[in-house]
């Protein structure tokens, strides 16, 4: 009996020994994963700005629009100038630099982003940048759809022409 008793009690203290071996190894393993994510998380550097990706998307096809647009308000003011009075088509004229303007300043922007790699302060600030420059953009793209329709319904009301070609 007293081998018996001698053979579990060293079986129960070399399975105390384990258990302690291994939470001790679990212990070291968790102390060093934590230094080393600390490490890591130094090593890493400055996030990108929120958004900077999205926002250059944005930015890129607000500025194709405004670009591609731009041929067909030109062509409509030319049509206005012949057909209106100038100082309905002041406000058009306007409008339409307003919008070459903003594009400008919106192309600058997302290529000076997209140069960049848009993290730190300086990331930042190109993304304030941006945001900035995409508001102005949509302003001067609103601003211009609001003169182009009301051009637009002002030559729809115009009489018809009557020249040398018309019927009799």
């Amino acid at each position: 009996m007293t081998t018996v008793r001698l053979s579990s009690i060293f079986v129960v203290a070399t399975g105390v020994l384990v258990i302690v071996a291994l939470v001790v190894i679990i212990a070291v393993f968790v102390v060093v994963g934590r230094r080393g994510g600390q490490q890591r998380r130094n090593e890493v550097g400055p996030l990108a700005a929120p958004g900077m990706t999205s926002n250059r998307a944005t930015a890129s096809r607000l500025l194709l629009e405004l670009t591609d647009a731009r041929p067909s308000h030109l062509t409509e003011l030319e049509f206005a100038r012949l057909q209106l009075p100038a100082e309905v088509v002041t406000g058009y004229e306007r409008a339409i630099a307003e919008a070459d303007a903003a594009a400008d300043e919106l192309s600058r922007a997302v290529s000076r982003t997209r140069d960049s790699d848009g993290r730190g302060p300086t990331g930042t600030q190109e993304a304030g940048v941006l945001a900035a420059a995409m508001r102005r953009a949509e302003e001067a793209a609103r601003r211009l759809d609001v003169h182009a329709g009301d051009i637009a319904e002002r030559r729809r009301h115009l009489p018809p022409a009557r020249g040398d070609h018309a019927p009799s």
